[in-house]
Parts: structure tokens; C-alpha cells; sequence
């Protein structure tokens, strides 16, 4: 997980990257952090959105992340190491998990 330079703009706790299977096109998916009751030692994210239309490559999803959507979205951290799996049908709403910077479960 990248952390990034934040601004005085709409707050997206973690950016990461959405892989639709059936169109081969990646999608830049926002989350935001909803901690678990009674605490624990990883960090529960609820999505809040995605970018509809995508990117043909990976390479040009992860640059419009880092130059345009996480500076104007105030994104606190970037996570692209891995790609989050998407069927491409209904609508992408999910509840992931961070421990130390990483993905570890959907």
C-alpha cells in the first residue's frame, strides 16, 4: 500500500483495482474504512464506488489512480498489488480487508 499526499476534498480512505473478468478491463474501486466491532488486528473497508467505463490495461488504470484520482478524491492510501476479481455482472459492492498495507481477504 502506497500513502499518499491528501487535500481539502471528498476523503477516499483506500484506492485499489478491480479486475472484470468478462470485459478484460480494470477499474479503479474506492473504499472506505468501517472498523469491526470490538476491534481486531486488521482493517475492514467498505467499497463506496468504482470507476464504470475502466481501462484496456492495468498500467493505465494504476497511472490514472496515482495522477488523477487519488489526489482529487483525498485518497489516503493506494492498493495495486493485487487485483480484486469482479464477474463484470451487477454492481461491485464488497467488504475487504487490509492487515499492515496488504489485502488479506475479501
Amino acid at each position: 500500500m502506497i500513502p499518499v499526499q491528501t487535500q481539502d476534498s471528498m476523503v477516499v480512505n483506500v484506492i485499489s483495482l478491480l479486475h472484470n473478468r468478462k470485459l478484460n478491463t480494470w477499474h479503479p474501486i474506492f473504499f472506505n474504512q468501517h472498523p469491526m466491532p470490538g476491534g481486531t488486528d486488521f482493517s475492514r473497508y467498505k467499497s463506496v464506488g468504482h470507476h464504470t467505463q475502466g481501462f484496456k490495461s492495468r498500467e493505465e488504470a494504476i497511472s490514472d489512480i496515482q495522477q488523477k484520482l487519488a489526489p482529487l478524491l483525498s485518497c489516503h492510501a493506494i492498493c495495486t498489488e493485487k487485483d480484486i476479481e469482479w464477474s463484470g455482472e451487477d454492481i461491485p459492492a464488497m467488504v475487504v480487508f487490509f492487515r499492515d498495507g496488504k489485502l488479506i481477504m475479501l
